[in-house]
């Protein structure tokens, strides 16, 4: 039985609510979507669907007993819709409202967006999509979640079959259910999120100590927490990211003895402009064996929105993600301990997109 990798995401809060951490034991109260699919209720019908959700109570292969994924007979090219419901009569008394499977075949090495969106899906707990490849549909290979109106991530697929997983979870059943589209598309993250070379604005509050504008420390074993520090302040960037102008910040990763994951963090204060729902962030630096991640989170608030973290040593980072419109966010830049080659400096393009279903 596959596990669902975005129970991983779920706030502690939520999951000590629940009862249960375990990704493994999300369905096991129940066995709702092996039921008949003769007593599932018809999904509402939408425009603009290349294949419309046929067995809502056994397209689960995440449940225990699992059912099996939709295969919709598509092959991408160059956009793709899937249309399903998230259903509320499928809550299994635990966290899980309703889990979907679709599979996909992608023609050739394609970089693609994949974007979950419809009215509602923004009020339930967590949702999102897991993307899963392989020889037998198994290996996670990208993911994301609703934030703001809708859930987006950029992918480089190879040729294949893929398994598009689209879920909610929640704390309790959902009144009403919920339509969506799962959409695929082409990207050209290299043109829709080049790197910024001039302008924007460079780190000045980092201090002597390199921790002036740290505001998060990310201990291992242990949840991300506030620095103490009264003394600590975010970089004041005076940014509002607008759709299609790009800019950046700049800074640079101290080499600082420190009992964290991370040894130098620098933290930049900027603000979506209304209307501005996406966000790339492409983070890059010199050499091939210094190792830089980046966090986004809500001012104040320790709780990662957003992680963008890898082992290796090559830039860039690049993660392409939901964001709410007219909010300010602390995007925290993290040299790994033990990295080599620090001081490192580094570049932050950031890239505001106005997305409208």
């Amino acid at each position: 039985m596959r596990a669902l990798r975005a129970l991983s995401a779920l706030p502690l809060l939520f999951l000590a609510a629940c009862g249960d951490d375990s990704p493994a034991d999300v369905d096991a109260p129940t066995a709702i979507d092996a039921a008949d699919d003769a007593a599932a209720p018809d999904a509402p019908e939408q425009a603009g669907c290349d294949y419309s959700e046929q067995r809502d109570l056994t397209n689960d292969d995440v449940s225990d007993p699992p059912g099996t994924p939709e295969d919709t007979g598509l092959t991408f090219t160059s956009k793709t819709v899937v249309c399903g419901t998230f259903e509320s009569s499928h809550f299994d008394n635990d966290i899980t409202v309703d889990i979907d499977g679709y599979i996909l075949t992608v023609a050739a090495d394609s970089d693609v967006l994949i974007r979950l969106h419809g009215a509602g899906i923004s009020g339930p707990e967590l949702v999102g999509v897991d993307v899963y490849g392989g020889a037998t549909l198994s290996t996670l290979v990208g993911s994301n979640s609703v934030i703001g109106t809708h859930a987006v991530t950029a992918l480089r697929l190879p040729a294949g079959r893929y398994e598009l997983v689209p879920f909610v979870l929640n704390a309790a059943a959902i009144t009403s259910s919920l339509p969506y589209k799962l959409e695929v598309s082409v990207d050209t993250p290299a043109t829709r999120c080049p790197e910024v070379t001039t302008g924007g604005f460079a780190e000045v509050s980092d201090g002597g100590a390199n921790t002036g504008n740290d505001m998060v420390r990310i201990p291992s074993g242990s949840p991300p927490a506030l620095t103490i520090s009264p003394a600590d302040m975010p970089e004041q960037t005076a940014l509002i990211l607008a759709a299609g102008v790009n800019t950046r910040v700049t800074g640079s990763a101290a080499d600082v003895a420190v009992a964290d994951q991370y040894e130098d963090v620098d933290t930049y204060l900027i603000e979506t402009a209304v209307g501005v729902t996406e966000l790339a962030v492409r983070l890059t630096w010199p050499g091939t064996t210094t190792n830089l991640d980046f966090i986004l989170f809500e001012p104040g608030n320790a709780d990662p929105v957003l992680r963008a973290i890898s082992t290796g040593g090559t830039a860039p980072e690049l993660r392409t993600f939901g964001v709410k419109a007219g909010q300010p966010y602390w995007l925290l830049v993290g040299a790994k301990s033990g990295t080599g080659n620090l001081p490192a400096a580094y570049t932050a393009s950031l890239c505001g997109a106005s997305f409208t279903p």
